[in-house]
C-alpha cells in the first residue's frame, strides 16, 4: 500500500513538473511541498546580508533542475521487488507485464526517444542560429565601422579640395598684389620725375622773378635819375 502511494505521489509530481517545464514557468511554480518529501529552502543569503527569495530568481527561457527535484523527475521503482534468490525458480511476485504491454511500452519509449533526439537537433540548430546571429551582428558592426571610415575619408578629401581652392585664391591674390607693387613702383618713379620737374620749374620761375625784380630796380633807378632826384655820379 505504501509503495502504491509513493508511485501515485511520484506520478503527480512528474506530471506537474512536465506541465511546468512545457509552459516555461519559473522554478517557484514547480515546487509543491505537499508532493515532495523534502521542501526547498524559500530564501538564501547573499553579500551584504541581503536575503533573496528563491521564487524571485528566474532566468527567462532557462529550465529549472535542482537536486531536490531529481527524485520526482526520475521514474520510481523499487529494486527490492526484483530480488532473485533462486535463478532457476524465480518468484511470481516479481513485477511482470504481458508481451502486449511490453510492446506498447516499448513503442511509446522509442517514440519518446525519437522525440527527444529531434528536440535535441532542434536545439542544436537554434544554438547554431544564435551563433550565426552573433556573427551577423559583428559583421554589420564591422560594416558600419567601415562606412564610418569611408565617410571620414570623404570628409578629409573635401577638406583637401577646399585647401587647394584656398591656396589657388591666395596665389591669385599674391599675383594681384605683385602687379600692384610693380605698378605702384612705376607710378612712384613718374611721381619723382614730376616732382623734380615741378621743382626745376619753381626754381626757374623764382630766378625769373629775381631777374625781373633787378630789371625793375634798374629802370626805377634810371627814372629817378632822369627826374633829378639823384645826381649823376652819386
Amino acid at each position: 500500500m505504501a509503495t502504491d502511494n509513493r508511485k501515485a505521489t511520484a506520478k503527480k509530481v512528474a506530471a506537474k513538473i512536465a506541465e511546468t517545464i512545457n509552459n516555461g514557468l519559473p522554478s517557484s511554480n514547480i515546487h509543491d511541498s505537499s508532493l515532495l518529501n523534502d521542501s526547498l529552502p524559500q530564501s538564501f543569503n547573499v553579500e551584504n546580508n541581503q536575503t533573496v527569495a528563491l521564487e524571485n530568481i528566474a532566468v527567462p527561457g532557462l529550465r529549472t533542475l535542482t537536486p531536490e527535484l531529481l527524485t520526482a523527475m526520475i521514474p520510481h521503482w523499487d529494486s527490492s521487488q526484483y530480488r532473485i534468490e533462486d535463478p532457476l525458480n524465480p518468484s511470481e511476485t516479481i513485477p511482470q507485464i504481458t508481451q502486449q504491454q511490453a510492446d506498447r511500452a516499448t513503442t511509446i519509449y522509442d517514440g519518446a526517444l525519437r522525440a527527444l533526439q529531434v528536440t535535441g537537433k532542434a536545439l542544436d540548430v537554434t544554438k547554431e542560429k544564435f551563433t550565426v546571429v552573433g556573427k551577423h551582428a559583428k559583421t554589420v558592426n564591422a560594416g558600419i565601422q567601415a562606412s564610418t571610415s569611408i565617410e571620414q575619408v570623404k570628409g578629409n578629401y573635401l577638406g583637401y579640395l577646399n585647401e587647394v581652392e584656398n591656396t589657388k585664391q591666395k596665389n591669385i591674390e599674391l599675383s594681384v598684389n605683385q602687379s600692384k607693387t610693380v605698378t605702384t613702383s612705376r607710378i612712384s618713379a613718374y611721381s619723382k620725375d614730376e616732382l623734380q620737374t615741378q621743382e626745376r620749374l619753381a626754381a626757374s620761375k623764382a630766378e625769373l622773378m629775381r631777374l625781373k625784380d633787378l630789371e625793375l630796380q634798374a629802370k626805377l633807378q634810371e627814372f629817378k635819375v632822369s627826374l633829378g632826384y639823384i645826381q649823376q655820379g652819386n
